[in-house]
């Protein structure tokens, strides 16, 4: 999406991967490609350093046209049933994702300076013990494994990283750093 941005009608290669991104999105059953697909348009349509407005207007014109398009063959993939039922609470894998988020925050009321290293996901399988937290995500995981203060400290990191990497966007026009 950057690349196509940056050179615009020019490079086929991008417009290429592009739609053969945009079909494989719409044959996937993950929800969250999806959702990280829609993010990723967001971000690119901000404005940023090398990104003309020209050309992000074409982008965002053409990303909702092929929305109108796509949208009627989304509903005959499946992947219409898959929302409808995470929006139910009849999908299995919704409600495992619930699960295992209140699991992992119930393990961090239990013991919040943590259970150790190697206690959740990951190593904690693989040694099986029969203790091992299995949590959603990995802020989850470092306040299961390390404390509160550990996953306080990993969630504010990543946040000024991402802050710092938004602002450098803005100003340097280099498509590596607009990636990251």
């Amino acid at each position: 999406v950057e690349r196509r941005l940056r050179s615009g009608v020019r490079n086929g290669g991008s417009t290429t991967l592009l739609i053969v991104i945009g079909a494989g999105l719409a044959l996937t059953q993950t929800r969250a490609a999806v959702i990280g697909a829609l993010v990723v348009v967001f971000l690119a349509i901000r404005p940023g350093a090398g990104r003309s407005m020209s050309r992000r207007v074409q982008f965002t014109l053409l990303f909702a046209a092929a929305m109108v398009i796509a949208i009627p063959a989304l509903a005959t993939t499946g992947l219409n049933d898959r929302v409808a039922s995470t929006a139910s609470g009849q999908d299995q894998s919704s409600t495992d994702h619930v699960n295992s988020f209140w699991h992992g925050v119930d393990a961090i009321q239990a013991e919040p300076l943590g259970h150790g290293l190697g206690t959740s996901a990951g190593v904690g399988q693989r040694f099986d013990n029969g203790d091992a937290t299995v949590t959603e995500n990995g802020y989850l995981q470092v306040g299961v494994e390390t404390g509160v203060l550990s996953m306080v400290l990993f969630i504010a990191l990543t946040v000024v990283a991402l802050r710092r990497l938004n602002g450098a966007v803005r100003v340097v026009p280099d498509a590596s750093v607009a990636a990251i």
